[in-house]
This record gives structure tokens, sequence and C-alpha cells, in this order.
């Protein structure tokens, strides 16, 4: 008995969202009953008596009318509207605004009708027809206009985008509430409410595909990260019976390849996290290819906005999920780079997990900063080899290496353990050679015109002002490797041109990209040039007499 107390309010608000239509008319018949009966007793109390009842014959025609207005409107204006809006008649099942207008006019309609009928039967209800002809009628054809406007607005992409979040707002929200909690252990109930979030979620990605304008995708992909973020905040205070996998979610379109999946996806508590992440990545493969490069960006921050979060919770499993999709963001941008000789995307999306991995940075989590940070070193080694058959993938070189310079230098700045930071110091010094080490068959042209080596000895004048000249011949260890092939007199005066570029490179670029007009290769520690020079000869001066 006392498990059904707790239940009733459960199944009460399931059945009101399930079956919306039929509670409106329940309470809109009652409330119109209940009017009728109180206006008539109202109304003999006031010793109102007409000797010849009125009969209203134009009443059920105006009557008419209305509802024939106000249902063709909703049913011209839906009907237009979901050639680029899918399933929008499914949101106006569920408006209780305007189910509860709509069954207005319609009993008041039978209302009418009725009173009317019953007047010609010498049972006169004179009150009735009064309160229908001079109340209700008026009050439905002051409100008809106001509804319409109500209808042709809410059909905007915008608003019904509104609508689908704050819907799924609501029910992530409802998670964490303490008789919510308390049902949970109803697999049926679990089921209900992981079926409701799925629905949410998959409408959203429908309208992203139908709807062609950039404002209504870039507001989808924002509230679907925002959620999902709200979602993990509050992940803590939702019971642990949730995250068992229903019927609903195992069927899901999302999860049709991943059945061997399923019990990690339970034991790690982020079967709703993956369906964003995958529902994101099919989002950015489609943006990318219609060319819509903010878009895109906007899939990738979203992404890593929620695996900072992750972080910052000590949510273990979802952080390598994360690092997993954005592996796999890479991994898209490149392929499509190839194709179309693009730099653009993987230049957007490297900003983005170089801010994920700088959040691992700021919570000391060094397991995962090792990690990404490996992972980082492996994808610039990959578009360093390509970059020999395309140029375009050049530039991408220098921009994975600025990206780990700036992890470098949050690790010094954070004062992470010298060890750790020669490790990954280690990694930046690898992402110039191919995954085959192709060093040694490189074209001499090819290394000088490369501008790695500027930002390695930019990094080594920060750590010289810094006093970590370990750092440095760590440097100047891996620099001497072009000497090689560059020959001992053309190397010394690569690297010399390498610091004279650095003296005139200003902090900002004369032209814009996406990420602005910041110059990566500026470095503020000019003046520690002399010193570094100073330690790159000796180096070779020490190497030739040994």
């Amino acid at each position: 008995m006392q498990r059904r107390h707790l239940l009733s309010p459960i199944h009460l608000l399931k059945s009101a969202n399930r079956h919306p239509l039929i509670l409106v008319f329940l309470i809109v018949a009652s409330l119109i009953i209940w009017l009728d009966i109180l206006f008539t007793e109202q109304w003999l109390q006031a010793g109102i008596a007409l000797v010849n009842p009125p009969i209203m014959i134009f009443a059920p025609q105006v009557w008419l009318a209305l509802f024939s207005m106000v249902l063709g409107s909703l049913i011209i204006a839906i009907s237009i509207a979901a050639q680029r809006t899918p399933k929008l008649i499914d949101l106006y099942i569920r408006d209780w605004r305007s189910l509860f207008f709509l069954w207005f006019v319609g009993l008041g309609l039978v209302h009418n009708l009725f009173a009317q009928y019953i007047s010609t039967a010498h049972a006169p209800r004179t009150s009735s027809i009064v309160l229908s002809t001079y109340l209700f009628m008026p009050l439905t054809a002051v409100l008809a206009m106001p509804y319409i406007l109500y209808t042709l607005r809410s059909t905007r992409p915008s608003n019904v985008v509104a609508r689908l979040h704050n819907a799924y707002m609501r029910q992530i929200q409802q998670l964490g509430q303490p008789f919510i909690y308390k049902a949970m252990n109803n697999p049926n109930i679990v089921a209900d409410y992981q079926l409701d979030l799925f629905e949410t979620l998959n409408q959203l990605d429908n309208l992203m595909e139908f709807v062609s304008f950039k404002e209504p995708q870039a507001d989808i992909l924002r509230k679907i990260g925002q959620a999902t973020r709200t979602y993990v905040s509050l992940k803590a205070a939702i019971h642990p019976s949730f995250f068992l996998l229903s019927p609903h979610v195992q069927d899901d379109i999302s999860f049709k390849t991943m059945v061997d999946q399923f019990e990690q996806m339970e034991k790690h508590r982020i079967f709703l996290e993956l369906k964003t992440f995958r529902m994101l990545d099919n989002a950015y493969i489609q943006l990318i290819n219609k060319g819509h490069f903010d878009l895109a960006s906007l899939c990738v921050f979203e992404v890593a906005e929620i695996g900072r979060l992750a972080i910052q919770c000590h949510d273990h499993p979802l952080i390598h999920a994360t690092l997993v999709h954005l592996n796999t963001i890479l991994r898209f941008s490149i392929k499509h780079g190839l194709r179309h000789s693009e730099a653009r995307n993987l230049y957007n999306a490297i900003f983005h997990y170089s801010h994920f991995i700088d959040e691992m940075v700021q919570q000391q989590q060094p397991d995962h900063v090792r990690n990404a940070c490996t992972h980082l070193k492996n994808y610039s080694a990959e578009i360093f080899h390509h970059s020999r058959t395309e140029p375009a993938f050049r530039f991408l070189v220098d921009a994975f290496v600025n990206e780990m310079k700036n992890i470098l230098i949050a690790l010094s700045q954070a004062g992470w353990p010298a060890d750790f930071q020669a490790e990954m110091l280690d990694l930046l010094l690898q992402m110039d050679h191919s995954p085959e080490r192709e060093q040694e068959s490189l074209d001499p042209e090819f290394i000088i015109s490369s501008r790695v080596r500027v930002l390695q000895i930019g990094l080594a004048l920060y750590y010289l002002r810094t006093g970590r000249e370990a750092f440095v011949h760590q440097i100047i260890a891996d620099l001497l490797d072009d000497q090689a092939c560059l020959g001992p007199d053309r190397f010394r005066q690569t690297i010399e041109r390498n610091c004279h570029r650095l003296l005139h490179f200003q902090s900002e670029f004369w032209e814009d990209t996406d990420r602005g007009n910041m110059n990566m290769y500026y470095t503020a520690d000019t003046a520690y040039i002399p010193r570094f020079l100073e330690l790159f000869h000796t180096t070779i001066a020490t190497r030739l007499l040994s």
C-alpha cells in the first residue's frame, strides 16, 4: 500500500504526459458544467424570469464559424510548417494551452446546442443560453485571433526548438527529485523516462536535418549540449536503476551496432551521453560536407564542454568517452581534409581538443593528460606524414604543435613535476615526425620552410625565462636531428634564421581566421634569444669534441 502511494504521483504525471487530450477534455468539460450550474444558481437567486425564453437561432452558426476558423487555421499552419519541421503535430497534441482553447471552443458549441435543445423541450434553461451566448461566445471571439497568432508564432523553428529543449530539461530535472528517485525501483518507470528522453533527443536530431537556417541549427546544438551538461551535473542524485538499459534504449537506432557494449554502458552509466555524442558526431559529418565550418566547430565545442564538466565532476568513464569521440571527430576531419584539401575543420577542432586537455591540467589528472597528449602526438605525426603530399596540411602541423606548446606552458605554470613535463615535452618533439620515421628522407627545403622549429624555439625561450634549462637542452637535442639532413653550416643558418624570425613576429596576424588573428608564432621572450643561441652553439661544439 505504501509503495502504491509512492508511485501514484508518478503514474499521474506520466498519464498526464501520455494522454493530455483526454485529460484536458475532462477538465474543460467539468469546468463548463460547473460554470453552468453556478451561473444558473446565481440566476435563480436573482429572481430573473423571462416569459418567453430567448432562442438564439444565430448562436450555433456563430459557434460553428468560430470553431471552423480556429481549427482550420491550426490545420493549415501545422500542414505548412510540418514540411520543414518534422513531428510538429506531436508538439501540438501535448500543448496544453492549445488543447484547452480548442476543447473550450468545441465544448462551447456543444453546450450551446444542448441549451437550445433544452429550451425547446419545455424545460427552459435561459441561464445556460445567456451564459453560452453572451459570455462564452464573446470570450471565444476575443481569444480566437490571439490563439491563431500564437499558433503561427509557435511554428517557427526557434520556438519548436525551445519547446523541445524545455521538455527535455524538465525530464532531466525530474530525475533528481526525491519522489522520482524512490519510484526508479520500478523498471516500467525507468523505461518510460528513458523513452521520453530518447524521443525528445531524436526529435531534436530530426529537426537538425530538416531546418536549413544556421541560427536554429546552432540553437539545437547549443541546447543539446546545455541539457546534457545539466544531466551530467545531476547524475549523482539519480537512482542507480535508471542507468540499466531498457528495451527502448537497446532498440534505439544509435545503439544498433553497440550490443556488445551494453553491459559496459550500464556499468559506467554513460548511455545518455553516448547517445548525445553520436548525434553530435553525425551532425559534424553532415556539416563539414556542407561546408558549414562554424556549425561544425560548434559540435566539437559542445563535445569538449561536456568533457570539461566530466573532468570537474571526476567522471572518469565519461572523460574517456569524450576523448574517444574527440578523436573520432579528428579522424573525420582528416579524411575530409585529404579529400577536399581543406585544413579549416581540423584547425578549429584541435583548438577545442586542447582546451579539453587544459581542463585536465587544471584539475590535476595526469593519467588523462598523458593519454590525451599521446593521441595528440599521434594525430600530429600522421598529419605531418600527409603534409609531404598535401600542402594544406603543413600549417596544421604547426597548429598541433602550438596547442601542445600551450599545454606544456600550462603544466609549467601549474607546477607539475619536472619528470612529467619532460615526458610531455618529448611528445611535442615527436609531433613533426611521421609514423614511419621518414625524417632522414625529408627534402632539406621542406625542413627549412617548416615553422615547427620556430614554435619549439619559442617554447625554449619560455623555459629560459622560467629557469628550466634542462628542458631547453632537451629541445636543442631534438633540433640537432636536422643536422644530418641539412649539413652543419646550413643547419646553423636555419636555426639562426628561425631566431631572427621570432624577433620580427607581431602578436597579431595581418589576416583573420576562425580563431581570430592571434599569431601562434609570436613570443614575448625574444630577450632570451642570445642565451638560447649560446646554449645551442655550445651543444654543437660539445658534440663535435665528443
